[in-house]
């Protein structure tokens, strides 16, 4: 499974994630509006702890973003943007929490 979807032309400053576990692509459509402005990821979750799911957002970011980024996570996406910007404050710049 590909791990992340890019909206939108480089450079990629922002990132959106997705909440479940399990629910990919249900942000598509923020993705898709924010594109119009600026680059925009959307890495899915596929690993099944915390620590693999943040470290999943971690490589998605140091190899396609251009750091730092704004994460915004929706539900459990809020929480993994939170836990990934505490355990890597330089690739972060700014949270915007949703529904979290």
């Amino acid at each position: 499974m590909k791990t992340v979807r890019h909206w939108g032309h480089g450079p990629y400053s922002l990132a959106v994630i997705h909440g479940g576990p399990g629910a990919p692509g249900e942000v598509a459509p923020v993705a898709r509006e924010l594109s119009s402005v600026t680059g925009v990821l959307e890495p899915f979750q596929a690993a099944t702890t915390l620590d693999g799911q943040v470290q999943e957002l971690r490589s998605v970011l140091e190899e396609d973003a251009q750091v730092p980024v704004t994460l915004v996570g929706f539900s459990w996406g809020a929480f993994l943007a939170c836990m990934t910007a505490a355990r890597y404050p330089s690739l972060v710049r700014k949270l915007i929490l949703v529904s979290s």
